[in-house]
């Protein structure tokens, strides 16, 4: 698995260093990477969205990654302690 500084750097500014959420943006780090996946899916395909993500910022971000990308990050985002 292999996340680049950019792309820690990317979710970090909504999601915190760790993952561990900031105000009105969820926490990623510890969840289970098929609910993640689920919810990357939903937000590619404009089916999700986030009342604070104005600008589809997530939606955004995600269809700028590749697949194997994604992959990464999410498994990633599983194995980080979420307290």
């Amino acid at each position: 698995m292999k996340i680049s500084a950019n792309q820690e750097a990317e979710c970090a500014s909504c999601h915190g260093a760790q993952g561990q959420g900031k105000k009105n943006m969820p926490m990623l780090a510890g969840q289970y990477t098929q609910y993640l996946k689920r919810q990357v899916g939903l937000f590619v395909k404009g089916e999700r969205i986030h009342d604070e993500d104005l600008k589809d910022r997530t939606k955004n971000v995600l269809n700028l990654l590749k697949p194997e990308e994604i992959r990464d990050i999410l498994a990633y985002l599983s194995i980080l302690d979420d307290d």
